[in-house]
């Protein structure tokens, strides 16, 4: 305990002296005391190593020696590994104060959490572990690719670019790479192609699933009005008339689902249309003198309509004295479609007219035949 007395000084006595007494007083030494990172003993002081005295210097003691604890590490006040098995130096002045040395797991842990922010569930953890201080090897690049083929898109990684490096604190570092679901927006202009890759670059991603092309994303409806006589026979070029619906949509990469945009209108409606008139027809019935304009909807069929026209009839001359009955036989006139009847080629007086000049005819003669009596 006190230095003075590291020796005891030599007395000189006579034969009337009496015994001597000294007494040098000894306090134990301090020990190197391995704990864990929250300053607790290693499996209750088992560990304890006492400091070795000097051999040369009752008052002094010398470093400790580093124990090896199985499955731990012991480090550095920076965190930095020591090796055990070699000196410790301890504070020489403090010999009998202990020496808190800190042991660390052998393998700190990190882990690496990849999570899905569209619908909130770990796709992955990635556990890590390495000596304190040292630098894992792991990177994020290549589960990040492997998610964004899958139709995925990274939103935030803050696992180290150049590799976590290992704490001496056993306590597991955790980083967290965000990726959310990649959505494509489809239209009539741009529409997808079912079974074909969203990204040409990517040829075994996510395809483009059914209900994306464009007839899913666009309805035509056709008004068609056939004009026809009453066997059915084309009388006028149809009319037709369209209106089309239309709408986008979205489709979730990852799990290829669909979501459609309402119509861009509830509805639409055909003008009212005016039957044309058709030379040598009439229309059978009058109601169809304008086809009324219709509403239709998404939901709609094409709609037909069909206007019937008869052919009108004709103006027939006939003798007043001997009506001429024409018939499939007589050449001169021709046949009506719709009676069989032929129609007469001369005006309605021709009979007239010739009893006329037949009579006039007479009447020169005699008068001529008169001037030569």
């Amino acid at each position: 305990r006190d230095d003075s007395q590291k020796t005891i000084s030599g007395i000189t006595v006579n034969p009337s002296s009496s015994d001597n007494s000294e007494t040098v007083i000894y306090d134990k030494v301090g020990s190197l005391v391995p704990v864990d990172t929250t300053g607790n003993p290693i499996d209750n002081g088992s560990h304890n190593t006492s400091y070795p005295n000097d051999p040369n210097d009752a008052g002094k003691v010398t470093n400790p020696i580093i124990p090896n604890i199985p499955g731990k590490t012991p480090v550095d006040k920076n965190g930095n590994p020591l090796t055990p098995g070699n000196n410790y130096p301890i504070d020489g002045s403090k010999p009998t104060e202990d020496t808190k040395l800190t042991y660390v797991d052998s393998n700190q842990k990190a882990k690496v959490s990849y999570v899905d922010s569209t619908t909130g569930k770990t796709l992955e953890i990635v556990d890590l572990s390495g000596q304190p201080q040292s630098t894992s090897n792991y990177r994020t690049t290549d589960t990040i690719k492997k998610y964004t083929d899958q139709g995925y898109k990274l939103v935030n990684d803050n696992y180290p670019a150049s590799g976590v490096k290992f704490n001496s604190d056993d306590k597991e570092q955790d980083f967290t790479v965000t990726l959310e679901h990649k959505v494509d927006t489809v239209t009539p202009e741009n529409p997808g192609i079912p079974g074909q890759p969203i990204n040409p670059d990517n040829p075994n991603g996510p395809k483009w699933p059914n209900g994306t092309d464009k007839d899913s994303l666009s309805k035509a409806i056709n008004q068609t009005i056939n004009y026809v006589d009453g066997n059915g026979k084309i009388v006028h070029d149809p009319s037709h008339d369209q209106v089309t619906f239309s709408r986008t949509a979205t489709v979730d990469e990852v799990t290829g689902q669909v979501t459609y945009t309402d119509w861009n209108n509830a509805s639409e409606t055909f003008s009212p249309k005016v039957s044309p008139v058709i030379p040598g027809y009439v229309l059978r019935d009058d109601s169809q003198k304008t086809i009324s304009g219709i509403t239709v909807n998404p939901s709609s069929s094409d709609n037909s309509e069909t206007v019937i026209y008869d052919k009108v009839g004709s103006l027939v001359p006939v003798d007043t004295n001997e009506p001429k009955i024409p018939n499939s036989t007589d050449k001169s006139s021709p046949v009506e479609p719709e009676t069989g009847i032929r129609s007469q080629k001369y005006d309605v007086n021709t009979g007239l007219l010739a009893k006329i000049i037949i009579l006039i005819s007479g009447l020169l003669f005699l008068t001529r035949k008169k001037k030569n009596d």
